[in-house]
């Protein structure tokens, strides 16, 4: 899934190059936040696993999205968009390549 964002981060970053020039470049900083919170994501997840802890990772990831997204919305105000598209893709890469990976299971099962 991360390759997906990568993926997908770069692709978007090409498209918005034609539009915002150099400030196309801010999707990478959202890319980075969606890779950071599927790492975050998947430790959460293992720690309530071995633990049996309650959910409170997520939390965290809110803050922390909070933070920079803040902090590039005080540096420049057109960075919004790219970094809110390259956030969206973690949503975007789960719909795109899990049901492609999901199909390709869905067929062994038969």
């Amino acid at each position: 899934m991360i390759v997906g964002i990568l993926i997908l981060t770069a692709i978007e970053t090409l498209i918005l190059s034609f539009f915002m020039s150099w400030k196309a470049l801010y999707t990478f900083a959202g890319g980075g936040l969606a890779v950071l919170n599927v790492l975050s994501m998947v430790e959460s997840i293992n720690r309530m696993l071995q633990k049996g802890t309650k959910r409170t990772g997520f939390l965290a990831r809110y803050i922390v999205n909070a933070i920079i997204l803040g902090g590039l919305a005080y540096i420049d105000r057109w960075s919004l968009l790219p970094v809110f598209l390259g956030l969206f893709n973690l949503k975007l890469s789960v719909f795109v390549f899990w049901r492609w990976l999901s199909e390709g299971n869905s067929h062994q099962r038969r």
